[in-house]
C-alpha cells in the first residue's frame, strides 16, 4: 500500500510503502481550522469564492466571523439568502454584524480609512472580521495594508490577516 507523507524537515511530499510512516498520518485525519479567537483576525475573500449559500454556510461554520465588512460596488447578498432582508436576518441569528462599507463612504477609494476607523471604534468587538471584495485590486490592497494597520492599532496583540479561497485559507 502506497501512502503520501509530508516530510517535516524539507516540507516535501514523499510517497512511501513503509508501515512506520503510516503512524504519522492517521487514517481518520481531517483538516483542522485555524484558531481565530483573537479580535485581530481578518479574513479576506473574493465574492467569486462564495457563489452559493451552501459555500457561505461552510465559511461561517469554519471561521465564525463576528463582522462581515462588504467592500463591493454592488453588494448583492444572494450568496447568503434569496433576499436582502432574509440575508440580514440570517447574519443576525449567527451573531454576525454586516456593514456595507462603500455605502458609508462618498469616495470608493476611501474604503480603507473607513475600515480602519470601524475597527478602532468597534468598542472591543469580538473578532474575527471577514471582508468581502468584488475587485481583485482592492483585495490586494487590503492584503498589503491591513497587517501593518492592525499592528499599529495594538502592537501587543497578534495580528492575523488571511485570504480565503474556495475552502482554503492562505496566511
Amino acid at each position: 500500500m502506497t501512502r503520501s507523507v509530508l516530510s517535516r524537515k524539507h516540507l516535501k511530499l514523499v510517497v512511501t510503502d513503509d508501515p512506520e510512516c503510516a503512524e504519522l498520518v492517521p487514517e481518520d485525519s481531517v483538516q483542522l481550522t485555524l484558531p481565530f479567537d483573537d479580535g485581530k483576525a481578518v479574513i479576506l475573500m473574493h465574492e467569486a469564492d462564495l457563489r452559493a449559500p451552501e459555500a457561505f454556510e461552510v465559511f461561517l461554520g469554519r471561521y465564525q466571523p463576528r463582522w462581515l465588512l462588504d467592500v463591493r460596488v454592488a453588494p448583492r447578498m444572494d450568496f447568503i439568502a434569496p433576499g436582502r432582508a432574509l440575508a440580514l436576518r440570517h447574519l443576525s441569528m449567527r451573531n454576525v454584524t454586516y456593514v456595507d462599507v462603500l455605502g458609508h463612504v462618498s469616495d470608493t477609494s476611501a474604503w480603507l480609512p473607513f475600515v480602519e476607523a470601524l475597527l478602532q471604534g468597534s468598542g472591543g468587538a469580538e473578532g474575527p472580521y471577514a471582508i468581502i471584495f468584488d475587485e481583485e485590486c482592492r483585495l490586494r490592497e487590503a492584503r498589503s495594508c491591513l497587517p501593518s494597520m492592525l499592528y499599529q492599532m495594538d502592537s501587543s496583540d497578534t495580528v492575523s490577516v488571511s485570504t480565503y479561497g474556495r475552502n482554503l485559507i492562505a496566511l
